[in-house]
């Protein structure tokens, strides 16, 4: 009896632990690796890739061909025990079996997949394509019917919805450990791409009074000194007020000008305005597809509040980007352990990025514009803003703004 009856559970219980296993192994697998071994002219990795590729063939062969294993081993196991045992058998097939088969089927053959993924994904791919193509069959009837109520119940584009929501995406990459192969620059880059549909222009703009900007009344002489001495390629100009933007100046338009003392008005182009609440994401696309790199942005009431270019743009994603004429200013120094001197225009999200901080945001951009919130007026030399454990002294500053901060970070009392 006891032969019989392992003669009937084992096989049915290693198919069914065969497909947990390998479902679990093949969506666990690092897909870079695999297509390294594919490249090399690895089957198995190819093999991997292809089943990875198509998910509902994937998804469908190992939960139908679980679900089989399963159903299969309970009638025939019950079956068996009921002839040798009587009534009794029935009993026991039900206390037995459903945690034989969820220890032994389900959850030691998933975790063996999930610590073993990348050697069992190219191991097993091979077995369980051939055993899809066996219950393809089956799996495309099962795919149609899925399908149809879908289509019934108004879910006709199921592929559109989104794998993985922005949030989800962010733990995965700030929780993944050392088998996901992501430098810390990758990582850093990963989260500003997440952020970035999220920022406004107001966030990444050129405040106007930071902006280099020219007179309408230059003559192109002069506009070819101011070139030369702000080492920048393109000037807005403006009209009468710094806030009167109204068309941008080339170096390029300037140079083997002939006649140096006429108006720069006959040489700008036009500006291209845009709100500080639009999204830099839309933005950027207007610009790539306008093949502008320079815009000046308003307020609600028309008037200038600042510049943003392409560059300010790419920056948001992949960090500063220095030329050959920018001098190298350092946000912030490290004067000893938990001990800072900190440029007050750092932005928030920068300074807890690289602090590891958790400054809360709002209606502020900065550090400055932080502690301005904290104190409710402009702080002066020597005032001091503690936040928790961080205790923030204001340096340097002018009676318009704040230039640099000293902070302390405080070990909290455990």
């Amino acid at each position: 009896m006891i032969i019989g009856l392992f003669l009937i559970f084992i096989p049915f219980l290693l198919l069914e632990a065969f497909f947990s296993a390998s479902e679990i192994a093949l969506i666990s697998a690092n897909r870079r690796r695999l297509q390294e071994r594919e490249e090399q002219g690895h089957r198995g990795a190819a093999l991997a890739l292809r089943l990875l590729n198509t998910p509902e063939r994937l998804v469908a062969s190992t939960l139908l061909g679980s679900n089989l294993a399963e159903i299969s081993n309970t009638i025939l196991v019950t079956a068996f025990l009921i002839e040798a045992m009587g009534q009794a058998g029935e009993l026991v097939a039900g206390l037995l079996l459903p945690p034989l088969i969820l220890i032994l089927a389900e959850i030691t053959p998933k975790s063996i997949g999930r610590q073993l993924a990348d050697s069992l994904a190219q191991r097993l791919a091979p077995i369980l394509w051939a055993l899809s193509w066996i219950i393809y069959p089956v799996t495309f009837l099962f795919a149609v019917l899925s399908r149809a109520i879908l289509f019934l119940t108004g879910s006709r584009h199921p592929s559109q919805m989104p794998f993985i929501s922005r949030e989800d995406l962010r733990l995965v990459v700030k929780k993944s450990g050392p088998e996901v192969d992501l430098e810390t620059p990758e990582r850093r880059i990963i989260h500003r791409i997440l952020r970035f549909s999220l920022r406004s222009v107001k966030e990444v703009m050129v405040p106007l009074v930071r902006v280099a900007a020219v007179p309408d009344t230059l003559t192109v002489a002069q506009a070819l000194e101011e070139f030369r001495t702000s080492r920048f390629s393109r000037l807005p100009v403006y009209h009468r007020r710094i806030d009167n933007l109204i068309g941008v100046l080339h170096a390029f338009d300037l140079l083997g000008e002939e006649t140096p003392e006429r108006s720069i008005r006959a040489y700008m182009r036009p500006v291209k305005y845009v709100p500080e609440l639009k999204k830099i994401d839309r933005l950027l696309a207007e610009m790539q597809r306008q093949a502008v790199h320079l815009a000046a942005v308003v307020d609600e009431y028309g008037g200038a509040v600042g510049i943003v270019t392409i560059e300010d743009l790419l920056e948001e994603i992949v960090g500063e980007i220095a030329d050959e004429f920018d001098q190298e200013v350092t946000p912030y120094k490290t004067l000893g352990e938990g001990h800072y001197l900190i440029t007050a225009r750092m932005e928030i999200g920068t300074l807890n990025e690289f602090l590891h901080l958790d400054l809360p945001p709002g209606d502020y951009e900065t550090l400055a514009g932080f502690l301005i919130a904290q104190l409710g007026d402009l702080p002066r030399p020597g005032d001091h803003v503690q936040y928790r454990n961080l205790r923030f002294t204001v340096r340097q500053a002018d009676s318009r703004a704040l230039k640099e901060v000293e902070l302390f970070v405080e070990h909290e009392a455990v």
